[in-house]
């Protein structure tokens, strides 16, 4: 399996901050570097990148 950075940065935020809830605008600057007030899917999109690659079937 290999992850782009892109997906790579996001695991590095989520393993950093594991057993937190992180704001979406947190993961935003932490990983695309930039301060968004509105919504966004890509957060969303690279979360289930990620669990795709890593063999999460989507149980809870």
């Amino acid at each position: 399996m290999q992850l782009s950075a892109t997906e790579f940065a996001l695991l590095e935020v989520l393993m950093k901050h594991a057993g937190e809830v992180i704001p979406k605008a947190m993961i935003l600057a932490g990983v695309w570097n930039y301060d968004f007030q509105g919504e966004s899917g890509v957060v969303e999109t690279y979360v289930y990148y990620l669990r795709r690659k890593l063999g999460d079937s989507g149980r809870r």
